[in-house]
């Protein structure tokens, strides 16, 4: 048994995030000076590495301060989510964490970050949704081989687009086991334990219980149980080995390093700083102009994937195989219809997902000064 938390509200949590004032402004723009100004500060600090600042000795030695897109972008959003009516949820004020999607899973990009002081208190690494990964099975199904030929295709297996340690996907739907993105409240623990009876519920498992606050809150991640939990097997994640995908879950390592010193108990030293406080879910697609950049690319390698790839595969096993012209033509023709059919919707679907996502997010903070007092920033 272990302490699992459920996220109490998400999605920029409230409907009065787009009530705010959408236009930029001089304030805002005041407001970003003051928050590159304490990046910029921050940056120096944690570039004297190990010993400089109190943190540190909680941080990973390799430990990197996150881009200060993410970082402004993090403090901003804090704010606004303070300044909205669900600004009441969040229990923990000085504590801020934020998981930068954009960074592959073999990377530490879930951030602690402690508002009143100003510091980072930890960063490890967090799995994605198995379903958020740009890859597919090309197994071909129901094909008339000759009598003595092999029914498999060997070598083929499952294509991927990326690396796989970047999540490509993003949605809200029901099991898709796709990653969402937006703003949450980290809710009550509760005991959770994974099933291992039936394969169809994966090795995650439902909650043996639910908290009160779960049920009242209302969202996406909540209609879908999306929750913070352990990773069951440990898996190993360093420079090489990402941790495992989940199933849309927030899924964090039992165990590493707090600084050069491993916690057997890392997953609840990290809950108990999280609990209550709020938890920013972020992909630079949030950001002007790169939702229409990654949509693009996402094309231009599916078509070159359809085009180039598929073909060089298909040659090589017809010559193995001793397939006819028409055989390989009519086995292409299938996989590319497979490509078409399951990757072009998503490529679409995660657009319009990150489209409505920043309407959410393209407000400033609509009092400058309370936001850099709640920041600590003069």
């Amino acid at each position: 048994m272990r302490k699992t938390a459920y996220i109490h509200s998400s999605f920029a949590l409230a409907t009065a995030l787009l009530l705010l004032p959408t236009a930029r402004s001089a304030a805002g723009s005041a407001l970003d000076l003051k928050i590159e100004k304490l990046y910029d500060g921050m940056s120096e600090k944690y570039d004297r590495g190990p010993g400089t600042a109190h943190s540190l000795t909680k941080l990973s030695p390799d430990f990197t301060m996150p881009s200060p897109e993410l970082f402004k972008f993090a403090l901003k959003s804090y704010c606004v989510l303070m300044q909205s009516p669900d600004g009441h949820k969040v229990t923990r004020p000085d504590h801020y964490s934020f998981l930068d999607y954009t960074l592959p899973s073999n990377q530490r990009r879930l951030y602690i970050y402690d508002v009143k002081k100003q510091e980072f208190i930890q960063n490890m690494w967090s799995a994605h949704g198995a379903g958020s990964n740009f890859t597919i099975n090309l197994t071909l199904n129901h094909i008339n081989f000759e009598p003595g030929a092999n029914r498999g295709i060997p070598g083929l297996g499952v294509l991927q687009i990326n690396d796989g340690l970047r999540p490509a996907f993003f949605g809200d739907v029901a099991g898709s086991a796709q990653s969402e993105i937006g703003m949450a409240v980290v809710g009550d623990t509760f005991f959770w334990s994974p099933l291992f009876k039936s394969k169809a519920l994966g090795l995650y498992g439902p909650a043996t219980s639910r908290t009160e606050s779960f049920k009242a809150a209302k969202s996406s991640l909540v209609s879908r149980e999306i929750i913070i939990h352990a990773d069951i097997f440990d898996s190993p994640a360093t420079g090489t080995t990402p941790i495992l995908n989940s199933t849309g879950c927030v899924m964090l390592p039992r165990s590493g390093y707090l600084g050069e010193v491993h916690d057997s108990n890392l997953y609840i030293d990290v809950m108990k700083e999280i609990s209550g406080a709020p938890l920013l879910l972020y992909h630079n697609r949030l950001l002007p102009d790169q939702n229409e950049k990654a949509h693009n690319d996402q094309l231009k390698r599916t078509i070159q994937m359809m085009d180039v790839d598929l073909p060089k595969r298909m040659a090589m096993l017809a010559q193995k195989f001793g397939w006819s012209e028409p055989q390989k033509a009519d086995y292409l023709d299938q996989l590319r219809n497979k490509v078409r059919d399951q990757f072009f919707p998503k490529i679409e679907d995660t657009h319009a997902y990150f489209e409505n996502a920043s309407d959410y997010f393209r407000a400033d903070p609509a009092d400058t000064d309370a936001c850099l007092q709640s920041l600590g920033i003069e």
